[in-house]
Formats: C-alpha cells, sequence, structure tokens
C-alpha cells in the first residue's frame, strides 16, 4: 500500500476503479498519527522515502495530558453542548471542580477529547 501511495504522490495519476485508463488528478494531502514514524522508519516498517514526500509541515499537538488548561476548556464546552441537547439549565462547574489542582491526571483522564465526546452521542 505505501508503495501505490508513493507512486501516486510522485507522478498525480489515478486509475478509477473498473476504469482503464490513467486520470491525471491535482491534490493536496493532510495526514495525521500517533505513531512514532522516526522508530517506524528505524524498524523498516515505514517507508523513508514515502516520509519525506509527506512531511512538508509538520505540526506537533501535544497529548491531552500535557495540555491540562484545555480540560477545562473542553469539559466546558461538553456541558454546554449536552446541557442544551438535554435541556438542561446548567451554568458550568463549580468552582473547585475547575481548578488545575483538581484536575484528574494520568491513565484516569478520558483517552481524548473524541472518546469523551462518544460517550453521550
Amino acid at each position: 500500500m505505501q508503495v501505490k501511495l508513493l507512486r501516486f504522490l510522485q507522478d498525480q495519476i489515478v486509475e478509477r476503479i473498473g476504469g482503464r485508463k490513467p486520470v491525471q488528478v491535482d491534490v493536496r494531502i493532510v495526514c495525521a498519527t500517533n505513531q512514532d514514524l522516526d522508530r517506524l522508519m528505524a524498524e523498516g516498517r515505514f517507508r523513508d522515502d514515502l516520509y519525506y514526500r509527506l512531511n512538508e509541515v509538520t505540526v506537533r499537538v501535544p497529548p491531552l495530558r500535557e495540555r491540562l488548561g484545555d480540560v477545562v476548556v473542553l469539559a466546558s464546552c461538553f456541558l454546554r453542548r449536552f446541557a442544551a441537547e438535554y435541556g438542561r439549565p446548567v451554568r458550568g462547574f463549580a468552582p473547585q471542580r475547575s481548578q488545575r489542582s483538581t484536575i484528574i491526571r494520568g491513565p484516569e483522564m478520558c483517552a481524548s477529547s473524541r472518546t469523551a465526546s462518544n460517550a453521550r452521542s
């Protein structure tokens, strides 16, 4: 699969499913992963040439456990969303709950905002 993707990125040509002739395309690709690609390349599980072809700009987003201030923002967002969805008059969290010192740390904290959001939707 990596070979096919690399060939597509270099040639910018695709062949439609069931098609017989190649089609020239002009595309931009946005990729994201939570894998350590440097380690995977060292192990030979990810192609170096594909990595360098894809890696124009790297944006590192630290995990939520490293952005404790964002936990309160996300929790408030989810609280407002679900309060509106269920028609409940909720104003916010108690002051002692929104302080950084009371935020749960480590594996007990939800893995991601997607996990927290999908728990109720």
